[in-house]
């Protein structure tokens, strides 16, 4: 009798374990197929090719559009530089901001007198410093992209 009730116990605790298992491979599993920023990446780098551009750095953007993700990077004066988005959902509205050293606004792929979006901007950077760019979304549902930053001389 005490033999049953050990194997009873040791199955149903192995049951149990097994089950928690799946249940964490699962929502791994869903959540890597709700986003997979990878392949955007991807896309973004053969956009910069055509264009003459050189590939420079990527950004994973999988994010809260309650706050933007923001990253910091030295741009070099008498450089032109391109920041190419790509969301996987092709109707989000996605905007990427650039920001100098000062704060101010140097660039932006949303255009608000015509209300529209832009899948890439291109600056020619006046000024060596620290530029902040900055990637939002309009919407309030939780978003994957990538984007890619180029430059040429």
């Amino acid at each position: 009798m005490k033999r049953i009730c050990f194997i009873s116990v040791v199955l149903a605790c192995a049951f149990s374990i097994s089950f928690a298992q799946k249940t964490k491979e699962n929502k791994k599993s869903n959540s890597s197929v709700a986003c997979n920023a990878e392949e955007q990446v991807n896309k973004c780098v053969q956009s910069l090719r055509p264009l003459g551009y050189k590939f420079l750095k990527s950004y994973k953007l999988e994010g809260n559009a309650a706050k933007p993700i923001e990253y910091q990077y030295t741009l070099s004066k008498g450089t032109t530089y391109f920041i190419s988005i790509q969301p996987a959902d092709p109707d989000a509205k996605l905007k990427v901001s650039l920001y100098d050293q000062d704060g101010r606004m140097v660039a932006s792929s949303y255009n608000s007198a015509m209300k529209k979006f832009y899948p890439s901007i291109e600056m020619r950077c006046q000024r060596t410093g620290v530029y902040t760019i900055a990637f939002s979304h309009e919407s309030k549902q939780d978003y994957c992209a990538a984007s890619v930053l180029g430059f040429k001389r």
